[in-house]
């Protein structure tokens, strides 16, 4: 589960999953649009001869020219987002590219343009004419010039919002709002259950010395989260006591100890798999860890 959850938090970080999903629906409605111009039939476009009576060499043309001019606005559309990570990284830090790139209208942008070429792409392969039966599409061809339209409207939106996002207030409100949102993740209002009266004394009295045994890290990397809930989980089930060596934001090297578990028994493979698999761990540093060791640091100042 912690995995689905710190997967669910990198797939916005990417360039391909939002796009991959545009591009996916643009397949869905080229097919769409082109079995509704077969069903339809010839007829229904008799009373708009001058709107979408056009032939095929002509939708060939048009849909080609359409296809082409957005493989050249998706060149433009990277090109603008690689100066503008360039100029970012240079004047403020490298750390806030992933804060670009989580953007979610560059995102969009891209995921739309790819998604019109695709989309003119399939409705171009379906045209027919001559000897093989002549079948133009002729709405799924009217749809594709109001796709065209419509991304030029977008590539101008898009520009302003990459002047926008270079502008430091714009970068200080992305900046509050993920640390408002790190703080919510990180420090929930309540973990776990509160003592009781006879808990309470038994907690006043000093522990036992215990005998501890670890369990290492398996890669290198930030810890980004801990599963806080299955740590309790795991720690009621085995009727014993967790200790975290490594708290979130700290870097843990392949076979070192993060998690050590009270106890003599010899730990089994499953409890060892489940206490590793509480921890996620990641190659990038994000702007919640930068928080979470402030936030520490604070801590020990102030105590």
């Amino acid at each position: 589960m912690n995995k689905l959850r710190q997967l669910w938090v990198n797939l916005p970080s990417s360039f391909w999953f939002t796009p991959s999903l545009i591009v996916t629906g643009s397949i869905v409605l080229a097919l769409g649009m082109i079995e509704l111009d077969f069903a339809l039939g010839k007829d229904w476009i008799s009373p708009w001869p001058r709107m979408l009576g056009v032939g095929a060499e002509g939708a060939r043309g048009l849909l080609t020219t359409i296809a082409g001019s957005m493989m050249t606005v998706v060149g433009v559309t990277f090109s603008m987002t690689l100066v503008t990570l360039g100029l970012a990284s240079s004047q403020y830090t490298s750390r806030i590219l992933r804060n670009f790139m989580r953007d979610r209208v560059t995102q969009v942008v891209l995921g739309i343009f790819t998604g019109v070429f695709t989309y003119c792409l399939i409705v171009l392969r379906t045209i027919r004419s001559g000897s093989e039966g002549e079948f133009v599409p002729s709405l799924a061809v009217a749809f594709g010039v109001v796709l065209a339209l419509g991304g030029t409207g977008i590539l101008i939106v898009f520009i302003h919002h990459i002047a926008s996002s270079i502008q430091v207030s714009s970068i200080i409100s992305r900046v509050a709002h993920d640390t408002l949102e790190a703080i919510d993740r990180l420090f929930p209002s309540q973990i776990g259950e509160e003592p009781g009266n006879l808990e309470s004394e038994v907690m006043e009295v000093s522990p036992p010395e215990r005998i501890w045994q670890t369990v290492t890290s398996r890669v290198n990397g930030y810890i980004q989260s801990v599963d806080e809930g299955a740590l309790l989980h795991l720690a009621r089930e085995h009727d014993t006591v967790l200790r975290m060596e490594h708290g979130i934001g700290d870097f843990v090297v392949e076979g070192s100890p993060l998690v050590s578990i009270a106890g003599e028994c010899v730990l089994e493979k499953p409890t060892i798999s489940a206490l590793q698999a509480v921890y996620s761990i990641s190659s990038h540093r994000s702007n919640s860890l930068k928080l979470q060791k402030a936030i520490t640091n604070l801590s020990m100042v102030s105590s």
